[in-house]
């Protein structure tokens, strides 16, 4: 590998590494907002036909 070649490794796997800690942040974030929606949406379903429509078909 010539010195180009390396710089350009090298440069390729900073980028990489950014981009999967990136990645995981945002993994994380939809894990979080995600369980949050769950849990507004089943609140919100209780009392309503899809809260027994859902408990029937359980």
């Amino acid at each position: 590998m010539n010195e180009i070649e390396v710089k350009q490794r090298e440069f390729f796997e900073r980028q990489l590494e950014q981009i999967n800690r990136e990645l995981q942040e945002l993994e994380e974030e939809i894990d979080c907002d995600l369980d949050h929606e769950l849990g507004e949406v089943n609140v919100f379903a209780k009392g309503t036909n899809i809260h027994k429509r859902i408990h029937r078909d359980e």
